[in-house]
């Protein structure tokens, strides 16, 4: 049973952390999340009309 493959990237991003240091690897972790969570944020945002529109 393979793990999904969200958990092998985050675990070949800690083990590249762990290998390159912490201070270098807050930003490669900013950037592999970013799109992620602007992905996450405009699927929200599609699903749920905005609450100030017109009746």
């Amino acid at each position: 049973m393979k793990p999904p493959v969200p958990v092998l990237i985050l675990l070949l991003c800690f083990l590249t952390g762990v290998l390159v240091g912490a201070r270098q690897w807050v930003p490669l972790l900013v950037v592999i999340l970013a799109p992620l969570v602007w992905r996450a944020r405009e699927k929200c945002r599609r699903n749920h009309p905005r609450d100030n529109q017109p009746p």
